[in-house]
């Protein structure tokens, strides 16, 4: 789950950071407007708003479909243009707003899911080892753990016949 949030949230910090420096602002169409109720839990809603311009230098209109949250879809409202900002080199990548913020939160969520991973690991690791019996070899009884021709090789070494 913490590498799939970091991956991700690197592309959107990315993202949100390239329509931060070389994003361009125009007026778009609000062209529809779209409300889904989850089935299995009536209280999830996803809103989708379609917008519709023609970016800077370019003959050809570009159509997006966005998935917004609710408090974008309402403040949206019944408006038939937005101002929006866009990627030149990419018109597909859009924010539905003039102001664009550096998004950094499913980065962070990642690396803290990450991180508390590896803690646990390293914690489980320690824990394991500080309640593991002694295993130094001179606290063994004799021939314990080795096998029977070590054994005897062992002993006759010692006693000569």
């Amino acid at each position: 789950m913490g590498p799939l949030c970091i991956k991700s949230g690197l592309k959107a910090y990315r993202t949100s950071k390239e329509l931060k420096a070389d994003g361009k602002v125009t007026i778009a169409q609000v062209t529809g407007r779209q409300e889904a109720i989850g089935l299995s839990n009536r209280k999830s809603r996803k809103y989708w708003v379609t917008v519709s311009f023609v970016p800077e230098g370019r003959r050809a209109a570009v159509t997006r479909k966005v998935l917004v949250d609710s408090f974008e879809y309402s403040r949206i409202g019944q408006a038939p243009t937005i101002r929006i900002t866009y990627l030149e080199s990419n018109a597909g990548v859009i924010r539905l707003s003039d102001k664009v913020e550096t998004e950094c939160g499913l980065l962070i969520a990642g690396c803290l899911t990450v991180l508390g991973s590896i803690g646990y690991l390293v914690y489980a690791c320690w824990r394991s080892f500080r309640s593991a019996p002694n295993h130094n070899p001179s606290s063994l009884p004799e021939g314990h753990g080795l096998p029977p021709k070590y054994v005897e090789a062992e002993q006759s070494q010692f006693n000569p016949s």
